[in-house]
């Protein structure tokens, strides 16, 4: 069989019970026909027996409302703008499917400069099909596959440690 790699769309998939989550290259979903022909694929390839599902979805939104504590040392600007990039780059490196846990950001950031504590105050996420956000303790699974960050510097407190 001659394999066209320009119709090969799908990069990331992830299986949720009978559902396989599937996302294209820039962590996007498909479009409504790319989902339908890559279903009719899954369709035709299947064996017998209990069927999956393709779908896809715009990534779940991420709102956290952290408090920061911090050393006074460190300038408050370069502590917000590092906090930012840190949280950024945890939620980039997690794997498609993989569980969004509040603990290992919090790992991360205690590595930014200057960071003493990290406090939750709120932790809410939204799938695309949602109309509010929810909230959770501490784990999140997103039902995308993956998470955008919403928050921003306005959803973050920062206080200076008084020690």
């Amino acid at each position: 069989a001659i394999t066209n790699e320009a119709n090969q769309i799908i990069s990331y998939a992830a299986l949720r019970g009978s559902e396989v989550v599937v996302m294209k290259t820039d962590k996007v979903p498909l479009y409504p026909d790319e989902l339908s022909a890559a279903a009719a694929w899954l369709r035709a390839i299947q064996p017998v027996g209990p069927k999956l599902n393709l779908v896809s979805f715009a990534p779940d939104e991420l709102s956290l409302q952290l408090r920061i504590v911090y050393d006074p040392m460190i300038p408050l600007s370069s502590v917000q703008v590092a906090v930012l990039q840190a949280i950024t780059d945890y939620t980039d490196s997690l794997d498609f499917g993989g569980l969004f846990r509040f603990v290992s950001l919090v790992d991360v950031l205690q590595q930014v400069e200057g960071i003493i504590d990290v406090i939750p105050d709120q932790l809410q996420a939204k799938p695309e099909y949602a109309s509010t956000f929810n909230s959770f303790a501490r784990d999140y699974l997103p039902v995308s596959g993956v998470v955008q960050v919403t928050s921003s510097i306005d959803d973050l407190t920062f206080t200076a440690d008084e020690l």
